[in-house]
């Protein structure tokens, strides 16, 4: 084969244990982002509560989670092994089942009704907006969409889910934000003239678009040359997107503002 680079999306490198790094793999392990999702949640609600303060409490939820993946992954290599399946089907079928389980635990511990109408139009909204987004992108660079594929789409969708959730979270149900950054830019919003009519939670969503667009125009080059820490990178920007995202969207539908 004449020497080159590998086509987009398809290089990969196998790791100890028979982990292999590649699109399809990481793209694999998303339903795992729901289950640390979830766990957050629960610790939020009160349903669980471990010692310790609030970092305590995100890394026993998402840390824990991405541990447990990881023993999955290789568990998934190994049957893979095995039966000739490829590693990605039971990678994807056991987060599934482990999301299915962890939503179903979160959805069973609120004491009202659920409130799914705005959770589900912003997940709704977030599908509209990346859609538009990718499309604007592939129009003007092309290069870009096709070397960062569909995990590339996937951590643009999961920032502007965080956005857009956020942002619900402020204007419609009363929440609070408890990362300092965007609380600032939520407060700049909100003394805005604009206040009154959209919101303060708007410009933190479109910093975060603005910021993703950003991030996979800077990952594409090191997806092409490093794929192994591109693909890393870009799970990495996906997985702090879905994950708050996620767990907005279940404590919006079974919680109310303290």
């Amino acid at each position: 084969m004449p020497e080159g680079r590998a086509p987009s999306g398809v290089s990969s490198e196998r790791l100890p244990g028979g982990i292999e790094i590649s699109q399809r793999s990481l793209l694999a392990l998303s339903p795992w982002t729901v289950v640390g999702a979830s766990v957050y949640a629960l610790f939020q609600t009160g349903v669980l509560s471990p010692p310790g303060g609030e970092l305590v409490v995100v890394s026993a939820a998402y840390l824990g989670t991405a541990l447990l993946a990881a023993l999955v992954w290789v568990a998934a290599a190994l049957v893979a092994d095995r039966t000739g399946v490829p590693t990605e089907t039971p990678l994807a079928v056991a987060g599934i089942l482990a999301a299915a389980v962890a939503v179903g635990v979160v959805l069973s511990t609120a004491e009202g009704d659920l409130r799914l109408a705005w959770p589900l139009a912003g997940v709704a909204g977030t599908f509209v907006g990346t859609a538009v987004v990718w499309a604007v992108l592939r129009a003007v660079r092309p290069d870009v969409t096709e070397r960062v594929g569909g995990l590339g789409a996937l951590a643009l969708f999961g920032q502007l889910l965080d956005g857009l959730l956020t942002a619900i979270g402020i204007d419609v149900f009363g929440f609070g934000e408890r990362t300092p950054l965007s609380r600032i830019i939520i407060e700049f919003a909100a003394d805005l003239p604009t206040a009154d009519l959209l919101g303060s939670g708007w410009l933190l969503l479109v910093v975060k678009a603005g910021l993703a667009v950003g991030v996979l125009w800077f990952l594409a080059d090191a997806v092409e040359d490093d794929p192994t820490t591109g693909l890393l990178l870009l799970a990495a920007v996906a997985a702090v997107g879905l994950g708050p995202g996620l767990h907005n969207a279940l404590l919006f539908i079974v919680a109310t503002p303290g």
